[in-house]
């Protein structure tokens, strides 16, 4: 076989691969799939822009797992499970983990691990940045 046919066999061969692997990348990254799935606005306000949030003295924040928060003002402490050896919040800023009926310092990134009932508890009426998943319960 000429040494030009093997070229263009392999030349043929090469288009084809990158035709058919083009085809199967735009059949498999179709928007609103699983594999691209579609972001909406909602999506991004809960997620990536802080909500302001007003407690009350004696209101209790429960927070979902993932759920970031930082106190700005007022005295509040972790709630979390007593009896579990699973801790409480992670205090990002420190490097540590905030026991149950721990007071919470000021301007910290608080991370809740788990969404097994942790949160903030009002000692004061207190203003917090949250971002993600939470609840407001009390008074």
């Amino acid at each position: 076989m000429p040494k030009k046919a093997i070229t263009l066999l392999l030349i043929g061969f090469f288009a084809i691969g990158c035709v058919f692997a083009v085809g199967q990348a735009q059949a498999q990254t179709s928007p609103g799939t699983a594999e691209d799935p579609i972001i909406t606005k909602s999506y991004l306000d809960q997620f990536l822009i802080p909500l302001v949030v007003e407690l009350k003295k004696g209101q209790f924040l429960q927070a979902e797992a993932g759920t970031q928060i930082i106190v700005r003002v007022g005295e509040t402490i972790c709630m979390a499970d007593p009896a579990s050896a699973k801790g409480g919040l992670s205090d990002v800023t420190a490097g540590i983990d905030i026991p149950h009926l721990t007071a919470v310092a000021t301007n910290h990134l608080l991370i809740a691990p788990r969404s097994d009932g942790r949160g903030l508890l009002a000692g004061t009426d207190a203003i917090l940045l949250v971002w993600g998943l939470h609840q407001i319960f009390g008074p």
